[in-house]
């Protein structure tokens, strides 16, 4: 598809110039012809040019945009600007044209897929609609929608348990429009197994089983071995769950807080994480290092169950886990030292752990003491004491008993004279 744009602000020779130069450079640095993408015509009956745009092109090669914002906003900001918003109009006009196109069709077809959603029509009686997941290709989210009484269920009881299994479905598939995706009618499901995430999960599980310890020996606090000194978090700082870790640490601590370095990862994805991770088995002065990652749906953070993100968890041995919410249950938690569930829950555990060291270091302190005043005594044990005070007391009460007796037959003033000479 061709888009013509024909503007005055364009009819700069300096202008035309450099948008034709940034394409070109461009153009090299991604191996196409940059006159596919952009180029100017020079007007026959006036003054200007006349852009000619393909649409095709563009779309495959977007960040040219941001490539031409950056090397000509300064210079030319008005004219940059329009151009930039005609070039974002065409690319929306083809996409609309495709829409109306696509809508308008619908198709017979049997497809495999994962279900992510399911769940009955609030306005609709036995109506049921969902969201499934091309299982060769996991970012297409497919819409599910069927009336219970027209839809063959196999090998499952009830339309409602079909939540992460994978499903052979036949219907009709049309373009969603209000959506923006496509949509499958379905006249029969059948169940043919655990969804592929499942199935990953479960895989990923069996072969990292030797570093992997069950949810009670990860729940539990660790006992402390020293006061913490130095955190390492590793998140993305324009993300919610990193703030949120940020700021209860802050706030648990106050002045006194250890120091916190800050690994900022703008993807959080495995291929960008593991790396850090490895970066720091070396370092011995790291306390605790906690990976946070807040939110996020069954699919997207299934990612930090890979084996190298589990093995690259293990080998630190340190690691608090705070990804996802608290009910998860992350196999990435149960190769940590601690699993808090969530970046809140992550800076809370560090500051357990030191108020957990300085208890134990005041009963340490107080078991000192106590055995310093044992040994001053000069008794082994409590039962020794006990023996000893028990044997005092026999002895006194026997001398306080002749007293009394000697009283009665000597006298109080002869037996004090006696005493006390």
């Amino acid at each position: 598809m061709m888009y013509i744009i024909d503007q005055a602000p364009f009819n700069s020779d300096s202008f035309c110039k450099e948008v034709t130069e940034n394409i070109k450079k461009y153009a090299e640095m991604n191996d196409f012809k940059y006159t596919d993408l952009l180029r100017a015509k020079r007007l026959k009956d006036r003054d200007g040019y006349e852009w000619h745009v393909d649409v095709d092109m563009l779309l495959e090669n977007i960040p040219v945009v941001d490539f031409l914002k950056t090397a000509l906003d300064e210079r030319y900001p008005e004219q940059t600007k329009l151009l930039l918003q005609e070039l974002s109009f065409s690319t929306k006009n083809l996409l609309e044209k495709i829409s109306t196109l696509v809508s308008s069709q619908s198709f017979e077809t049997t497809l495999i897929a994962d279900c992510k959603e399911i769940h009955a029509s609030n306005t609709a009686a036995d109506v049921y609609t969902g969201a499934l997941i091309d299982y060769e290709a996991p970012r297409t989210v497919i819409g599910l929608f069927f009336n219970k009484n027209y839809c063959k269920l196999i090998d499952c009881e009830d339309f409602s348990k079909l939540l992460d299994k994978k499903l052979l479905i036949q219907g009709t598939v049309s373009y969603f429009q209000k959506m923006n995706c496509f949509q499958i009618k379905a006249s029969s499901i059948k169940v043919i197994g655990e969804c592929t995430r499942l199935q990953k999960l479960n895989h990923w599980e069996n072969i990292c089983a030797d570093i992997l310890r069950t949810w009670e020996g990860v729940q539990p606090y660790p006992e402390p071995t020293k006061k913490p000194d130095k955190i390492i978090l590793v998140g993305n700082s324009d993300t919610q769950g990193y703030n949120d870790f940020v700021e209860t640490f802050k706030k648990s601590f106050g002045k006194n807080a250890p120091h916190l370095e800050k690994h900022n990862v703008d993807t959080m994805t495995v291929e960008n994480i593991v790396p850090v991770l490895e970066s720091l088995q070396n370092e011995t002065d790291i306390d605790y290092v906690a990976i946070v990652r807040g939110g996020g749906d069954k699919e997207s953070l299934a990612q930090y169950c890979e084996p190298s993100m589990l093995r690259a968890i293990h080998a630190l041995g340190n690691v608090v886990t705070g990804i996802g919410h608290s009910d998860d249950k992350l196999l990435c938690g149960r190769a940590a030292l601690y699993d808090a569930g969530t970046p809140t829950a992550a800076a809370q555990f560090i500051k357990t752990m030191d108020n957990n060291f300085s208890s134990q270091e005041r009963r340490k302190k107080a078991a000192r003491e106590i055995k310093e005043a044992l040994a001053r005594t000069g008794f082994k044990n409590d039962k020794e004491r006990a023996e000893h005070w028990e044997k005092a007391y026999k002895q006194l009460k026997k001398a306080y008993d002749e007293l009394l007796e000697d009283s009665k037959t000597k006298g109080l003033r002869r037996i004090l004279k006696n005493l006390f000479g």
